[in-house]
């Protein structure tokens, strides 16, 4: 049976902040449920506590709550999104529209922009 991914994300990241993990985990904590705590202030006392070597463990947790709250598995493929169908006009509602006259001002300075 493969193990949960947050589960191991979460225990090589409590592992590597050791007495901090308390702290981190308030933190995290506070984001998620107060709304003045902001992700820039959790960003902010997380970085405090954190290493550059263990940022990687932080991204990893962050993404592995991401995946299972979504309900997404690297294993299924995205489906495409499509346009929604425009519902048909009624003939009833169809308004005449007046064509617009462009000056000729308007005609001379438009330069289309190249596609990049």
């Amino acid at each position: 049976m493969e193990e949960d991914g947050v589960v191991v994300a979460r225990n090589a990241l409590m592992e590597a902040l050791g007495d901090n993990w308390t702290k981190y985990l308030n933190y995290l904590s506070m984001w998620f449920r107060n709304n003045n705590f902001t992700q820039e202030m959790f960003d902010k006392e997380a970085r405090k506590l954190l290493t550059i070597e263990q940022m990687h463990l932080q991204n990893q947790f962050i993404c592995a709550i991401i995946r299972k709250t979504c309900g997404f598995t690297q294993s299924v493929a995205l489906k495409s999104i499509q346009a929604p169908v425009q519902p048909e006009k009624c003939h009833n509602s169809v308004k005449k529209k007046r064509k617009r006259s462009f000056r000729a001002s308007e005609r001379a300075t438009f330069e289309p922009a190249p596609c990049v």
